[in-house]
């Protein structure tokens, strides 16, 4: 794992499977099969939701 990167997901074997960044907002990086889920669509909704919530609250922050 790289520098300013953090474990946060492990198979049962011990296998790195999710990562994220300690020192920007939203920085991840995963090793999953969407091919299984039910709906892959909404993880991505999800993410999208979550880039524009922090960006309003980011812009709302600017203007003040």
């Amino acid at each position: 794992i790289g520098a300013g990167l953090k474990v946060t997901a492990r198979s049962k074997g011990g296998i790195v499977e999710g990562i994220e960044s300690t020192t920007d907002w939203l920085a991840i990086g995963v090793q999953w099969h969407p091919e299984l889920l039910d709906n892959p669509a909404d993880f991505f909704g999800s993410f999208v939701e979550l880039v524009k919530t922090h960006r309003e609250g980011h812009d709302r922050r600017s203007e003040g």
